[in-house]
This record gives C-alpha cells, sequence and structure tokens, in this order.
C-alpha cells in the first residue's frame, strides 16, 4: 500500500535521523526494515546489526503520525514483519553483553538478537 508521507512525518525524520532515513518514506521504511529482517539471521557484526535497527527506530517514531486512515492497514503491516523478526530472533535480558549489565528502558527490538549474536557476542538470554 501507498502511504501518505505528511509533515510531522518528514519532520521527525529530518530532525532525528541523518542520511537516507532523514528522507524516506514510509514504504521505504517498511521495506528497509522486511528486507533487515529477511536476512537477520544470516551472519554480521554487532555494530551493523545495531545500524540496521535504527529503521525500526524511525517507524516507532513515526507510527503515531501515520493518517488515521491508514493507520490499521500500516499496522498490520508492520505486525507481520515484527512476528518474523521475533521468530528470527532471541528475547535477551538486556541488549547489553555479559559483563556490561546496565539499566536500560529501550524499544522491545533492542532486546532481541539472532543466535549467532548471542552466541558471538555473550548476550544473556532472558528466562521464562
Amino acid at each position: 500500500m501507498a502511504y501518505t508521507t505528511n509533515e510531522e512525518i518528514k519532520n521527525c525524520l529530518l530532525k532525528n535521523y541523518s542520511g537516507s532515513t532523514s528522507t524516506a518514506s514510509v514504504e521505504d521504511l517498511l521495506k528497509w526494515w522486511t528486507y533487515f529482517v529477511s536476512r537477520v539471521d544470516s551472519e554480521g557484526d554487532i555494530d551493523e546489526y545495531w545500524n540496521d535497527l535504527t529503521v525500526r527506530k524511525a517507524i516507532a517514531d513515526i507510527q503515531d503520525f501515520v493518517n488515521p486512515e491508514e493507520k490499521e492497514t500500516f499496522l498490520k503491516e508492520l505486525d507481520q514483519i515484527d512476528e518474523e523478526f521475533k521468530t528470527k530472533t532471541i528475547e535477551l535480558e538486556n541488549p547489553f553483553r555479559e559483563g556490561e549489565e546496565e539499566k536500560y528502558d529501550g524499544p522491545w527490538f533492542h532486546f532481541r538478537a539472532p543466535e549467532y549474536l548471542v552466541r558471538t557476542e555473550k548476550f544473556i538470554i532472558k528466562k521464562p
């Protein structure tokens, strides 16, 4: 679906992001998040992973500004992508490595990582 990238969305992205994210459309953000999720379980490094999560943060920042008549469809599409992300990642106790236990109250997607990063970066997995 084509979503309206209204002034609130444009201003939010320009104010809080740089590079292509600062001028992205709603469709761009959803497309980038979908692409990231499709390859999230591929090997990569921690810095690349954290950088790629920026697109989900941008989506979180703009979702309140999505036009009301488009919001239900937008949220359904986002939920489908988020659910795939959850199936490909492991919930973490915190988004820091073992020995770096800091208090952090960030977004839910910062508390998830693919298995290869949990293993190589020694993240602490959330206990049920």
